[in-house]
């Protein structure tokens, strides 16, 4: 499954390797033999020297939510003949194909998905194994099935599907089994400021219909997982703590920002680190950002590293940190290593401190940590960018690309400015009103000096509208302003609400711009701020184009780091 399971720990030939490389490591082979994670899923690849984890686990604990009391939430299985396997992530479904269907090819088949739902048919008749409501909403874009040889199948060829999440957390199972499945409830206007089943319906995201998928994996893959956030955006401290056979670091995330995140990527796809016997290394996976990169006091044993998200209780807030809730959680990426045999006992700091005590760790800038709003507020805000489907993450980043009808772009040579207008949908300001929302506060602009990044905010923010400039633009002496466009009976054109935006041209960008402004996928963003980031590292890189990506090879990964003191 594209390299998610990764060899076995007990490969005889990476150990030599690793005994090679690094004194004391075959000492450590006990804890190999009997460690508990040997009979877990592997969270990643192991060459020998280095292991890359790619993916988090499934926690095995008792969950009560959709679940009955007592159930667990177990990474492998088999449903009715279907073999699966999950992280926390990603669902990955085997079908064997037997008696007739060993025949079969991929142009046989016919498979529909929505954001809740999986069909699968070959001539019109359904496969009652494959098509079922899944357990939980799921991402169509970043989805993909395959049939190809199954060395484990009696008939030597499978069906394979591979469901990524909308919600990075585990699954009872690949189906939904029960009546009670929240996409098929229905709103009822209790009162002015409830939205109407009508309306509803009206706005209904088409994620939530049944749609074809073609064969094959993504094409595209590192595009199709770029966040567009930054790891200063993302990461708000670093903690590491020891005992004496392990060393933890933990990495506290911004809450908002992970959401807004994980609701267009699977957490499986956000996160990578890199770790051998001495080195740690930590980056946003598809922005190609790196979080934190130090050098180990001692060795460890790299492929017994675990990791996992965790929602940690924050003590030692920052000055900067305007937090008033007394007992202030976020998430964090908790990191815990074993140390070798030889290196067992307390190091005094886990990263290595040279002789002049500079601490050998690299870390990105930090944002100030952050309370979110009430969930009153973010519930009520979810609700006008998605009736009906508020709960479903799916839904929302749907029905976030659909909120802005057209982009006009117009140019004031005389001032040498450029504006640039969103045509958003008929009646949303009247649903603000409705809802008790201001207008006002629905957007978030971000304003480089070559792009523009519009967000919708609801529970967390959602992208709007991205896309890059024609030249350079100034970004203190942007404005931004609201009204309501009339329309015409003639286009058919009926009465909305515009954002309009007024961007001052920098010297030496001024005149006439071919282009004023194009609409960028998310992947665009992130080579931009990857640019960006090195230029301002390396100036020589000024006349580097944008689309050389070869020329940011070896620059992006190490860019954002900054060398931290030795003081904890």
């Amino acid at each position: 499954f594209g390299g998610v399971v990764g060899p076995s720990i007990q490969s005889s030939s990476a150990h030599k390797m690793a005994a090679a490389a690094f004194p004391g490591y075959e000492e450590a082979g006990a804890l190999v033999e009997r460690h508990e994670f040997q009979q877990r899923r592997p969270l990643g690849t192991f060459d020998g020297q280095c292991y890359h984890m790619r993916s988090f686990p499934v926690e095995r604990r008792f969950a009560a939510a959709r679940m009955g009391i007592g159930a667990r939430m177990e990474e492998s299985g088999t449903v009715d003949g279907v073999h699966y396997e999950q992280t926390l992530g990603r669902m990955f479904l085997t079908f064997p194909l037997l008696g007739p269907n060993a025949e079969l090819d991929e142009d046989d088949f016919k498979v529909e998905m929505s954001s809740w739902q999986l069909k699968v048919s070959v001539a019109g008749k359904t496969i009652s194994q494959l098509s079922h409501e899944t357990y939980d909403d799921v991402n169509f874009d970043l989805s993909w099935w395959k049939v190809d040889q199954d060395p484990s199948s009696s008939s030597g060829k499978s069906m394979f599907i591979c469901l990524a999440k909308v919600i990075s957390r585990g699954w009872q199972g690949p189906w939904f089994f029960g009546s009670l499945n929240p996409h098929k409830k229905s709103t009822f206007a209790w009162s002015s400021r409830v939205v109407d089943n009508e309306t509803a319906k009206k706005l209904k995201a088409h994620s939530e219909s049944l749609r074809n998928m073609d064969p094959g994996q993504p094409e595209d893959w590192e595009h199709d997982v770029a966040t567009t956030f930054s790891s200063e955006q993302m990461c708000t401290g670093i903690e590491y703590c020891e005992n004496e056979s392990l060393a933890r670091v933990v990495i506290h995330l911004d809450e908002q920002t992970l959401d807004s995140a994980t609701a267009r990527v699977p957490l499986d796809e956000i996160f990578s680190a890199d770790v051998t016997a001495e080195l740690l290394t930590v980056t946003l996976r598809g922005d190609g950002f790196g979080v934190c990169m130090g050098q180990l006091s001692g060795f460890i044993v790299p492929e017994l590293t675990t990791w996992g998200i965790r929602q940690i209780r924050r003590s030692n807030l920052p000055e900067a940190a305007n937090i008033k809730n007394p007992s202030f959680f976020n998430p964090a990426l908790c990191i815990r290593m074993t140390k070798a045999s030889n290196s067992h006992g307390l190091w005094g700091s886990i990263f290595r401190v040279d002789g002049q005590g500079v601490l050998q760790l690299q870390c990105t800038p930090m944002s100030v940590p952050r309370e979110r709003i009430d969930w009153h507020e973010r519930s009520t805000r979810a609700i006008l960018l998605a009736p009906g489907g508020q709960w479903c993450n799916a839904a929302k980043i749907a029905r976030s690309q659909q909120i802005c009808t057209n982009v006009e772009c117009n140019q004031d040579l005389l001032l040498n400015r450029v504006h640039i207008l969103l045509h958003l949908e008929p009646g949303l300001d009247e649903r603000c009103e409705q809802l008790k929302i201001d207008f006002a506060t629905l957007f978030t602009l971000k304003v480089g000096e070559k792009f523009i990044q519009i967000n919708f905010v609801a529970d967390v923010e959602y992208p709007l509208c991205l896309g890059g400039l024609g030249g350079r633009c100034v970004p203190d002496s942007s404005s931004c302003e609201m009204f309501l466009d009339s329309g015409t009976e003639e286009d058919n054109v009926q009465t909305h609400p515009v954002l309009k935006l007024s961007l001052a041209k920098a010297e030496g960008s001024r005149g006439r711009w071919e282009e004023p402004f194009t609409r960028w996928q998310p992947w665009q963003v992130a080579q931009h701020m990857q640019q960006e980031l090195a230029q301002a590292e390396n100036p020589q890189l000024d006349d580097l184009s944008e689309d050389d990506e070869d020329g940011l090879v070896g620059l992006l990964s190490s860019q954002n780091l900054g060398t931290a003191s030795a003081k904890p």
